[in-house]
């Protein structure tokens, strides 16, 4: 079960400060929380952040409730684009804005143990949508997991992202990625998750590998933003194709 907000998050910062990422919520913990912003005891920012966004404060009373209820909470951010959108706050399939949520295989709609041709829905390489895009659509993971609020960005979209925002390799809450801040100085942290192939993970912590809608050229293959650690290599930020079979991260979008 999924809910949706659209939010309006302030200029933030990189933590390096790590959090207990396999903390049991609980209702326990709720009433602490609750007692916390009521000034009536203390936790550590590690306890009571629970949404991730380097901040203590109401919101994560929310990200609390939603995963006591087993629900995702996604915010949409205004990162003040010319465009108007909206970028969601943490990945599909993340409880948190500084996880890493799930892998998907190109037009898929679930992760999975092993990311393969044999374990592909099109193992022929013959599906194209109608059109250009697979944007909301029934192949768009994006668009069903956000039950049609959101969408997979396009290249125009991701394009934006880059030109238009300041982005700074970080540490945040132990996740290592990409600190994207707007015109507006709203923020959003891309996590660098790696991508899956086979059964194994690979480049984790290093680069962070992003899912478009857009048809590529190229058959059996899609296209990616793709950035990388600037201790590691000197690409930057950039686009690049790899096939559909593998598993990479989707970050949702939307119009304002």
């Amino acid at each position: 079960m999924f809910l949706f907000a659209c939010f309006y998050l302030q200029a933030g910062y990189c933590s390096a400060q790590k959090v207990n990422m396999q903390r049991k919520t609980t209702v326990a913990n709720l009433a602490r929380l609750v007692s916390h912003l009521n000034g009536r005891s203390t936790l550590s920012p590690g306890d009571a952040d629970y949404n991730g966004d380097g901040k203590v404060n109401v919101s994560d009373i929310s990200s609390c409730v939603g995963v006591i209820l087993g629900d995702t909470i996604v915010r949409f951010v205004d990162l003040g684009l010319p465009s108007g959108t909206l970028w969601a706050d943490r990945n599909i399939g993340a409880e948190l804005p500084y996880e890493y949520g799930d892998y998907f295989a190109w037009g898929e709609l679930a992760g999975k143990s092993n990311y393969m041709t044999s374990t592909y829905f099109d193992s022929k390489g013959t599906f194209l949508p109608s059109g250009s895009s697979i944007f909301g659509t029934e192949y768009d993971v994006a668009y069903k997991m956000t039950n049609g609020v959101g969408q997979m960005p396009t290249h125009a979209q991701m394009k934006e992202l880059i030109d238009q925002c300041e982005w700074t390799w970080c540490v945040q809450n132990g996740v290592d990625g990409m600190m994207v801040v707007g015109p507006n100085k709203n923020h959003i942290f891309l996590p660098a998750a790696g991508y899956r192939h086979d059964t194994s993970m690979s480049l984790d912590a290093t680069y962070g590998l992003y899912w478009n809608g857009d048809v590529s050229n190229y058959k059996g293959y899609a296209e990616l933003l793709c950035f990388v650690d600037p201790s590691v290599s000197s690409q930057g930020i950039f686009f690049s194709y790899f096939s559909r079979v593998n598993g990479h991260s989707v970050r949702a979008v939307r119009r304002m």
